[in-house]
């Protein structure tokens, strides 16, 4: 059974010393312990920074993107009247840690594929096949491997890289070797969720824990990186 996790706020919203949102209301951010102003973002890329000070709606909302940055906000009215300042403003990860391990290619794999590991030894997964019908564990490859040589495959974490992904849709093993659909095949293997158009988070695996004594075995025989 898979565990959610306790969702962040998906909104900054400011309020006065009443509790009343402060339409139109300012808010600064700046680099912790200074100021010297750090940009948040509109987006999950980090691509677009918001203007600085972002200017709250009508609720006293706005959507805040932070850089790995520990940063210092000033909430002012829409009057310039300081608020509140709060320092010491860490944004919350993704994730943990990617988790890569080395492992040896049974077949040419190309960057961004899943795979599965079988006998320690990788090949691209297929919804057909026993990456989906038993649970091995399964990995993104990280960059392009040559059947025969080593290379590196992320068990956890964020994969990025793709093209086309649908923020907050679920991926599974597709019957396409090496790919990954929306769709849940008959034998459905899920794989993560995309957080933008080009990345994924990976879900935890083996997915069950019966598998969970059988996978560690067989990891045993991998070298961490």
């Amino acid at each position: 059974m898979a565990n959610g996790s306790l969702s962040p706020a998906p909104w900054f919203t400011g309020l006065d010393d009443t509790g009343n949102p402060l339409n139109g209301g300012l808010l600064y951010t700046y680099s912790a312990g200074t100021t010297t102003p750090l940009a948040t973002y509109s987006d999950v890329g980090l691509t677009t920074a918001n203007a600085n000070p972002v200017v709250l709606d009508s609720a006293g909302r706005c959507t805040l993107y932070l850089s790995s940055s520990s940063y210092k906000y000033v909430l002012k009215t829409s009057a310039g009247v300081t608020v509140r300042t709060q320092d010491n403003v860490g944004s919350v990860p993704l994730t943990d840690i990617d988790n890569d391990v080395s492992g040896t290619a049974g077949e040419d794999l190309t960057a961004g594929q899943v795979a599965y590991l079988l006998a320690s030894t990788w090949f691209t997964a297929d919804s057909d096949a026993v990456a989906s019908s038993t649970a091995p564990p399964i990995g993104f490859v990280v960059t392009d491997i040559a059947n025969g040589g080593s290379g590196t495959f992320r068990l956890s974490g964020r994969m990025t890289g793709f093209t086309g992904l649908t923020p907050g849709a679920d991926y599974y093993v597709s019957g396409t070797a090496g790919e990954i659909t929306a769709t849940a095949p008959a034998n459905s293997r899920y794989v993560g969720r995309a957080d933008s158009i080009s990345s994924l988070i990976i879900a935890a695996n083996p997915p069950a824990a019966a598998a969970v004594s059988s996978a560690n075995n067989i990891l045993a025989n991998q070298v961490f990186s």
